[in-house]
């Protein structure tokens, strides 16, 4: 089953604290319209009627444990030139660039 975003990709932030030492997520609005988001999509997977997607979604739904893979399109800085931008886009040169693999994945996990 894919659950596909049309945003960049957005990492995990860490919990921030007030001069009161209250800490709190200044990302929980955004983590809430994500799991919303991902509900709905999988609401209407159920309701589909194409019956294999159906059925992975009550599968995935039921499920003990389950295997996330996470393809992230991060944008290419405008700063970077032409060329790279080229080589970037081809995979020949890997994404340097923040944010890292593992924050990206902590947000949505």
């Amino acid at each position: 089953m894919k659950f596909i975003f049309e945003h960049a990709p957005i990492p995990k932030m860490r919990h921030r604290h007030t001069r009161k030492g209250i800490a709190y997520d200044p990302q929980s609005r955004l983590k809430e319209a994500i799991k919303t988001k991902m509900a709905f999509m999988l609401r209407q997977a159920f309701n589909s009627e194409n019956l294999h997607i159906s059925k992975e979604a009550s599968e995935l739904a039921l499920g003990q444990s389950f295997h996330v893979h996470f393809d992230f399109h991060i944008p290419i800085a405008k700063s970077v030139p032409e060329g790279e931008k080229n080589l970037k886009r081809w995979g020949i040169i890997a994404a340097t660039n923040k944010p890292d693999l593992d924050n990206l994945q902590k947000f949505y996990l």
